[in-house]
């Protein structure tokens, strides 16, 4: 691990995305994290791809490529 990085595994149904996953697909995503310190408003967001506004424009999303 890099001193002051994060890692994060994640496992999520292919059923809460609501796709039939096959080989080779290509599929919109991002992942984002928000920071709150206080409880109270949002003091920061790291995105991987996209925008802060990735919740309502999925536009600038990067892409997740399924392997064989």
């Amino acid at each position: 691990a890099i001193s002051g990085e994060s890692a994060v595994e994640l496992a999520i149904p292919w059923s809460n995305f609501g796709i039939t996953p096959s080989a080779q697909m290509t599929i919109g995503f991002d992942i984002g994290n928000n920071d709150d310190d206080n409880g109270s408003v949002r003091d920061g967001q790291k995105v991987w791809k996209g925008t802060v506004d990735n919740y309502r424009n999925t536009s600038a999303f990067g892409d997740l490529w399924l392997a064989p």
